[in-house]
């Protein structure tokens, strides 16, 4: 493999770092890591990975891509040029059109941290050019009619009749324990592929009450029921037709278990 042209601050940045093996790390780059380049984070990731240190993946996740902040993503390298071209293709007039975006980008930026250097080295050398072209090609296979109308919900399930008779709402709460599995960075691609396969308005009810943490009904104007226009009932019923389908996904299985 040819030597890495990175940039100036990133390789510094890495040659500054102390053995990835030592316990201190996660303090030095908790303390640094807001002001890393992103090709420093994309290789601490990577070196991570081989590790299997799960914290400093999840770490040097979030200072790449951000945390959600009240609904909005606050920090990271990545959500100017995602809003950018979300503007740019109309997606941030659409909410569904909106999250199926940033979704998508998310899937390649973890798709190409994990296809590693050898496979992906100008993710280590000039992250943004390579973020935003990763971001161009979802942007323009979400713009295909099809895609745009189906993410956009314009496209539903074959019956979108919702029978909501012999349904326990208590069977189709998640515990902590699996939301927060779900929820780790390093999972994201995994399981935002697996929403992506479901049925729009499935997708929907999954993304609002189990990655995001809406409750589903009551009076406050964030439920999952009222941000989808429907009846509590009937997002249990999206989240039931859900459930076997997210389960049996071998990736998402394993999350679910515990054994990923």
């Amino acid at each position: 493999m040819r030597p890495l042209d990175r940039p100036p601050k990133s390789a510094g940045e890495i040659n500054a770092l102390p053995p990835l093996e030592n316990t201190e790390v996660s303090a030095h780059i908790q303390e640094r890591g807001q002001s890393y380049a992103p090709e420093t984070l994309v290789y601490l990731m990577r070196e991570a990975i081989q590790l299997k240190k799960t914290l400093l993946v999840e770490m040097s996740l979030t200072f790449l891509i951000g945390r959600p902040v009240a609904g909005r993503w606050e920090g990271g390298h990545c959500e100017r040029t995602i809003a950018s071209l979300a503007r740019a293709y109309g997606f941030d007039l659409n909410r569904d059109l909106r999250l199926a975006f940033r979704g998508r980008c998310m899937v390649a930026l973890l798709d190409a941290i994990y296809a590693g250097r050898t496979r992906k080295p100008f993710w280590e050398e000039r992250f943004g050019k390579a973020f935003k072209m990763a971001c161009v090609d979802a942007a323009r296979s979400l713009d295909l009619p099809g895609n745009r109308d189906m993410e956009a919900g314009v496209t539903r399930e074959g019956n979108d009749v919702i029978d909501v008779d012999n349904l326990d709402p208590d069977e189709l709460l998640i515990d902590d324990e699996v939301a927060k599995r779900l929820s780790q960075p390093y999972h994201e691609a995994a399981v935002l592929r697996g929403i992506r396969a479901l049925p729009p308005r499935q997708g929907e009810a999954v993304m609002l009450a189990w990655m995001e943490r809406h409750p589903i009904e009551g009076d406050a104007d964030d439920t999952v029921a009222k941000i989808m226009d429907i009846t509590p009932r009937a997002v249990y019923k999206h989240l039931e037709k859900a459930l076997p389908t997210l389960q049996a996904n071998p990736d998402l299985h394993a999350i679910w278990c515990g054994e990923a």
